[in-house]
């Protein structure tokens, strides 16, 4: 009976010992591996810092087991690459087996090393297999970048050049009574909540061939026109004197922030000029208590406002076209609000104080104000403030309904609520269509068109007398 009992047990062991002996191994020579890729691609990358792990799956395509003789990173220590395989890491592998019909993971990255140059250069590898003494490898390739990189630092008077990136990791910050000159052509890219702060005066030099670019840190063409990348452009209380003509700032929590206060005279001041912002997760330019004037700007795409004026202040905007569709979520703020007042908070999130200052003047001319939401233009007063704004030869999407009694008188000349025919705003393109009669066409104020005769793209809006409103002069096509 015992020995009955013995064999019953040791029953299902003998099977699945049988069963894995008649499994047996592939082990022609033509049993080849199969990969998801043939080659791992990183998008240029910048030294010193590691990239983001890429993965591709090895198949055995068989219905018998295959064994891996070895796989090998071909560069060995010396590579700039990382693998590992099936959550082992590692330079060399022997020995694994993969099971009929199944995967394993790759898993690469890598880090390179500065070169020293300017240009953006190539760096390849391989992994090898060997089964059944047939060769197999995966390309890894990968374009390095040098970069200058910032990390938590606090300068004084400098210029950054186009020779190599800026690369910012947690804050950059100019000090005080200081100057930051950018030449054209620079590119400054941000880590993850990292931020320029300007204490003293920002001078950006771009040009329309070669615009100064600020941007997040991701260069795969997936993040294009993904925002809150990077933290923003911050200016201080103390900062003035600031310039910005020809600039691409991209991917932010914020665009450009303005601290003003009430007991600094003068404001916070900011000239900005040929710029766009785009892809922002809440403000494309938010200000307190602050002057700014511009010309041939394009906002879109803000989660919050493309532009919001806060506290007072006085702003001058021209030929500028805001254009406002947000993707990531549900947009319920319009794209420009402005007020002469700031309500401040406590520690609780509750009301506390109400600061009021002067809205001396909030003006637009020449200007879109365009969007997904009904209403795309909203104010608010404090009655003990003056509010002093004007809206001419605009087109302004807003609902007569939402406009407080009086308000109307605020615009001169102004198109309300019709579509201002944009290309495509689907790939971004807010040129004025060559299919539709936009009501922006011709319809700008001369003396404004000669004072800022050329658009953002440099043609000329005086050639027929007759401006379009807007930073983008129609052109007909040839």
């Amino acid at each position: 009976m015992r020995r009955l009992i013995k064999i019953l047990f040791l029953l299902p062991l003998l099977v699945y010992i049988f069963a894995c002996q008649r499994e047996g191994f592939i082990t022609t020579p033509d049993a080849k591996l199969r990969f998801s890729v043939d080659t791992v691609y990183f998008d240029t990358v910048f030294t010193t810092l590691s990239t983001v792990t890429r993965r591709f799956t090895v198949k055995n395509p068989y219905k018998e087991f295959i064994k891996i003789s070895s796989a090998t990173l071909a560069g060995g220590n010396n590579s700039v690459y990382r693998i590992n395989f099936d959550g082992v890491s590692g330079t060399e592998f022997k020995n694994i087996e993969i099971p009929p019909s199944d995967s394993l993971f790759m898993f690469v990255e890598a880090t390179l090393d500065p070169n020293n140059n300017p240009d953006i250069l190539l760096q390849q590898d391989s992994i090898v297999f060997v089964t059944n003494n047939n060769i197999q490898d995966v390309d890894l390739v990968a374009w390095g970048q040098d970069v200058h990189i910032l990390r938590d630092s606090i300068f004084n008077s400098q210029t950054w050049t186009n020779d190599k990136p800026y690369l910012v990791l947690g804050y950059a910050a100019l000090d005080s009574a200081q100057v930051l000159t950018i030449e054209e052509g620079t590119r400054i890219f941000f880590h993850r909540d990292s931020y320029l702060f300007i204490a003293g005066s920002l001078i950006v030099n771009g040009t329309r061939e070669n615009p100064v670019k600020f941007s997040g840190d991701r260069l795969e063409k997936l993040y294009d026109d993904v925002p809150g990348q990077w933290t923003g452009i911050v200016f201080y209380p103390w900062s003035r004197d600031n310039h910005i003509n020809y600039a691409e700032i991209k991917g932010g929590l914020v665009g450009i922030v303005l601290q003003s206060s009430l007991d600094l005279q003068p404001e916070v001041d900011l000239e900005i000029n040929n710029t766009k912002i785009q892809h922002i997760s809440s403000y494309g330019i938010r200000a307190a208590f602050s002057r700014i004037s511009g010309y041939n700007n394009l906002i879109t795409n803000c989660g919050i406002s493309a532009i919001a004026l806060e506290g007072g202040g006085d702003y001058q905007f021209f030929q500028t076209t805001i254009a406002n569709w947000f993707d990531y979520n549900t947009r319920n703020t319009p794209s420009v609000i402005f007020t002469n007042y700031v309500t401040l908070k406590d520690r609780n999130g509750k009301d506390s104080a109400t600061l009021v200052r002067d809205l001396t003047n909030a003006y637009f001319g020449n200007s879109i104000i365009y969007g997904s939401n009904k209403t795309e233009l909203a104010w608010s007063q404090n009655n003990t403030g003056m509010m002093n704004f004007m809206f001419e030869n605009c087109l302004v999407k807003f609902d007569t309904a939402d406009i407080p009694e009086g308000g109307l008188d605020h615009f001169y000349n102004s198109v309300n609520y019709e579509n201002p025919w944009f290309l495509n705003i689907d790939k971004y393109d807010f040129h004025l269509d060559t299919l539709e009669i936009s009501p922006a066409r011709d319809a700008g104020k001369l003396t404004i068109g000669q004072s800022f005769p050329f658009d953002l793209d440099g043609i000329s809006r005086i050639a027929d007398n007759k401006p379009d409103i807007g930073c983008y002069e129609f052109l007909k096509p040839e």
